[in-house]
């Protein structure tokens, strides 16, 4: 799974593993650790594998007007960029960078091509077994992506039913995804059916009890 931190020595040496440990002492998420250690990995072969302590500002500048310039990348993207080469040289290294002339990149976010209710049915329609399991109760709502996949796997290695553990103030508790997507499809109704109360209430206060007759209907 690619929700595991790397196992790190007990006493780190190398540069990237130093930089890991000192991440994980801020109790940073580990998909921030992820993101810092890739972008700060490019940013040093970028400049043919130097070290950052021997490169600054300079380099920071000539690397991030790279992104926009050459790679077209994307204002957030630029901005992580950004924000994993300045938490290292600040936080890590101790050095500051001062103020940074770069290339802004111009390029918008690019909004991904989803598909409508009607045609994610249809194509769920023409899966079997497992090929349609995974994406239909990945559809249901409250049900995280990694969390199902990690329920998945148990499933698939043998050790029972899938369950997925959900967190409350650091209690770990666990139900299969049935009962999961049972539970949420419960939450849901019942907003549903404060919405419509809330609303009957409304057109009652406003006299107009034709709207109101249609939603208690």
């Amino acid at each position: 799974m690619d929700d595991i931190p790397v196992p790190l020595p007990a006493v780190p040496t190398r540069f990237m593993d130093r930089f890991r440990a000192f991440i994980r002492a801020r109790h940073l998420a580990y998909r921030t650790e992820k993101t810092y250690c890739s972008w700060v990995r490019e940013f040093i072969r970028f400049h043919n594998k130097r070290h950052p302590e021997s490169m600054g500002a300079e380099e920071v500048n000539v690397w991030l007007s790279h992104l926009a310039n050459n790679r077209n990348v994307a204002v957030n993207t630029q901005k992580t960029a950004l924000n994993a080469v300045v938490f290292m040289y600040h936080q890590f290294l101790g050095k500051k960078l001062g103020d940074l002339q770069f290339t802004n990149t111009s390029r918008g976010r690019k909004l991904p091509t989803v598909f409508s209710h009607e045609e994610a049915m249809s194509v769920l329609s023409h899966m079997h077994g497992t090929h349609k399991e995974v994406p239909e109760r990945r559809a249901q709502p409250g049900l995280r992506g990694e969390h199902y996949a990690r329920a998945y796997q148990r499933s698939a290695n043998g050790a029972g039913d899938p369950a997925v553990g959900f967190g409350n103030a650091g209690a770990a508790r666990f139900m299969d995804v049935s009962s999961r997507m049972a539970v949420c499809g419960q939450r849901k109704a019942g907003r549903s059916v404060m919405m419509q109360s809330g609303w009957r209430e409304e057109y009652r206060m406003r006299g107009d009890q034709s709207r109101a007759a249609s939603i208690a209907s």
